[in-house]
């Protein structure tokens, strides 16, 4: 059967921007897109060489396979896409000699935040530097792109490392969604301090914010559909990730947290939240993506009480970055 890959793209990319699309919708879009580019990319995902992961020195560049599921995560894929809309329409007019620069860190095998918007914008209106460093995604991009016959919107394909990236031309937009729950293993950390500091004046970092907090889960308030409780109380910051604070030299600083000896009947577990400023008023909350979902740190104990009073939460940069927790003072200690 054949297949009009550009009209098609045009229509899956309207039904996820579409302001009032409903979540089946949106999943069918999302799903439907994931077939589209893996047909035009020739991703064979079984095949061992794209499901191979590279492991950088701060942190894992997901292998292809598993970088192109990411579409699945249909809300997200959705909000993304609507930021990067959005920034590119907010920074045309501060670009007055040519087309807004987008510098797209970790495109893996589809550049799934660039292609679709070439439904939306013109090779005159956006262009894109994309970076990626696993070179079968390099190749299905090639193929994605020509398919799409989309070529006149990349300036330039860099099979590199975006944590080292130096550009020689100015960004006016840097997007990387090369993340998981909690900034965990991946490195969205390192290559934000990287492009970051790379931006001409007013430039847009997307994600603008990842914040992260420590705080108590109650996951039956989640669940529970007929309910106004809470499915969290956060009890305070303990991390930020933004072009400002991409500036401040690691390490970073400890955190310390006082779990409370009396809290409300539910809330077992003792986790992290991440709540993902995509681009203004665009955002990801609290388990609405699988970005979003609460990282468990502890579980409360017998008579529902956790072995720790204080906690100490800190932000590492390594192999396999993530946050170091430390028990610092316990109420139960164990005989």
């Amino acid at each position: 059967m054949h297949v009009d890959y550009k009209l098609t793209l045009r229509r899956l990319t309207d039904s996820l921007l579409q302001t009032d699309a409903s979540y089946q919708q949106m999943f069918e879009a999302a799903h439907e897109l994931y077939r589209l580019l893996s047909a035009a990319a020739w991703m064979h995902p079984d095949d061992p060489k794209n499901r191979t992961d590279i492991y950088l020195p701060e942190g894992k560049a997901i292998a292809p396979a598993w970088a192109a599921m990411c579409i699945k995560d249909f809300y997200r894929t959705r909000q993304f896409l609507r930021g990067m809309v959005s920034a590119i329409q907010t920074m045309q007019p501060e670009v007055t000699d040519g087309p807004v620069h987008v510098v797209y860190a970790g495109t893996g095998p589809f550049a799934t935040l660039a292609m679709p918007l070439t439904t939306v914008f013109s090779p005159d209106e956006v262009q894109f530097t994309l970076l990626e460093i696993n070179p079968e995604s390099v190749r299905m991009l090639r193929n994605v792109l020509k398919v799409f016959q989309a070529e006149a919107y990349v300036r330039k394909i860099e099979l590199t490392d975006a944590t080292t990236y130096q550009a020689t031309q100015p960004i006016h937009i840097v997007v990387t969604e090369t993340m998981q729950q909690a900034l965990q293993d991946e490195p969205q950390v390192a290559i934000t301090r990287n492009l970051a500091p790379q931006l001409a004046p007013g430039g847009v970092l997307i994600p603008q914010k990842v914040s992260i907090s420590a705080g108590l889960f109650n996951i039956n308030n989640l669940l529970e559909i007929n309910t106004s409780s809470p499915a969290y109380r956060l009890l305070c910051p303990v991390y930020e990730l933004s072009a400002r604070s991409a500036e401040t030299t690691a390490p970073y600083p400890e955190v310390l947290v006082d779990i409370p000896e009396n809290f409300e009947a539910g809330f077992s577990q003792f986790c992290l939240f991440t709540e993902i400023q995509v681009f203004e008023s665009i955002y990801l909350y609290l388990s609405e993506s699988g970005l979003t979902q609460p990282k468990i740190l502890m579980q409360a104990g017998p008579g529902g009480k956790f072995g720790a009073q204080k906690v100490g939460i800190r932000y590492v940069l390594q192999k396999k970055p993530g946050f170091e927790i430390r028990l610092l003072a316990s109420l139960n200690p164990p005989k």
